[in-house]
């Protein structure tokens, strides 16, 4: 599965499966949700590798396949006890960004060793556990 985030706007999923289209990847599913005004796009790929080319050559945003999406209230308190409860636990996070803000609302993409493991420890904050099993 491919996750890409970017601005929602009117043709985005279009120009994305345009360009799929064009190098002959098929969709097998196809799941959109918008949060904070970003869509965030959920592929299944007949060819996930070269799906990731061809999008990130494009010029998407498509994740990493060992990150996790959360919401968190307040980013840097809420941030900071996420990040230290899951060094605690033994989960290596190696980076952390803000995908989106809205008033006290941020999506944030945790790129760490175990998206399974966080997925299962903040069930109630996270978006998309990302993984390639």
């Amino acid at each position: 599965m491919l996750t890409l985030v970017e601005k929602d706007r009117i043709g985005l999923v279009s120009d994305i499966l345009y360009e799929l289209m064009k190098c002959k990847i098929l969709v097998n599913s196809l799941n959109v949700e918008v949060i904070l005004g970003k869509a965030v796009i959920f592929l299944t790929l007949s060819d996930p590798e070269r799906g990731r080319i061809a999008l990130k050559d494009a010029g998407y945003d498509v994740l990493d396949p060992r990150s996790t999406l959360i919401i968190l209230k307040r980013r840097t308190e809420d941030l900071l006890s996420v990040t230290d409860m899951l060094a605690k636990i033994g989960v290596s996070v190696q980076k952390v960004r803000t995908l989106a803000e809205s008033g006290e609302k941020h999506l944030v993409c945790i790129l760490s060793d175990n998206p399974k493991k966080i997925a299962g420890l903040l069930k109630g904050s996270v978006v998309a556990a990302v993984s390639l099993d």
